[in-house]
């Protein structure tokens, strides 16, 4: 299990406003994207912290492997896109010293992308990412949210809808949110479904 603070988790004051406006900074949520999705490509050893060594010696076994993914408020985001990424874009291969200016590139053609239509448009971009840098990833067996929020603009990034990738999907929202500038941000459910829901599931739930 892996723990991240929350966006905006910074000690100067200043960062920390600045983080939790608009969402950029040190430990913004551009910054909290990319270290989820690492975590996520890379198959994590319970008990051992060196993650140097980790990605070393551990093979991913997309077959066997699950993630599970939880998030609250801008976090819930942060984990609902990484699982977007995660079905767009795949796993990036085993390969520390290349994961950032790989993670780059896909970060730039999936940020290009602000709907599922524009992707498709990118196809041929998409293909040869995949053919270069990726890997089939891991099944996420569980994605759970409470109040899933954006506090900055992401012009409709696309990624934050159901995917066929996670099979079990819960958002706890909360009733009396006053907080207008901070609307929940529910998923967008097709009025036709097409997953199966013998297999996958969607609950949403208000407290």
């Amino acid at each position: 299990m892996i723990l991240y603070q929350g966006v905006g988790a910074i000690q100067d004051l200043k960062d920390r406003y600045l983080t939790r406006l608009t969402g950029n900074g040190p430990s913004g949520c551009n910054t909290k994207i990319k270290e989820v999705y690492k975590a996520s490509v890379f198959t994590m050893l319970l008990g051992m912290t060196n993650s140097k060594c980790i990605k070393a010696c551990c093979k991913p076994c997309p077959s066997r492997d699950e993630i599970f993914l939880f998030g609250h408020s801008r976090g819930g985001f942060i984990v609902r896109l990484v699982a977007g990424m995660l079905y767009h874009l795949h796993a990036l291969l085993l390969d520390p010293q290349n994961f950032d200016r790989a993670f780059q590139e896909g970060w730039g053609i999936y940020r290009a992308a602000r709907s599922q239509s524009q992707l498709e448009q990118q196809r041929h971009s998409v293909l040869w990412f995949w053919k270069r840098h990726t890997r089939a990833s891991a099944k996420i067996r569980f994605l759970g949210c409470f109040d899933t929020m954006k506090a900055f603009d992401d012009n409709d990034l696309n990624g934050v809808a159901l995917q066929s990738n996670v099979l079990h999907v819960r958002h706890a929202l909360a009733l009396p949110e006053r907080a207008t500038a901070l609307s929940p941000e529910r998923f967008h459910v097709a009025t036709q479904p097409t997953h199966d829901h013998t297999v996958l599931s969607y609950q949403e739930a208000w407290f």
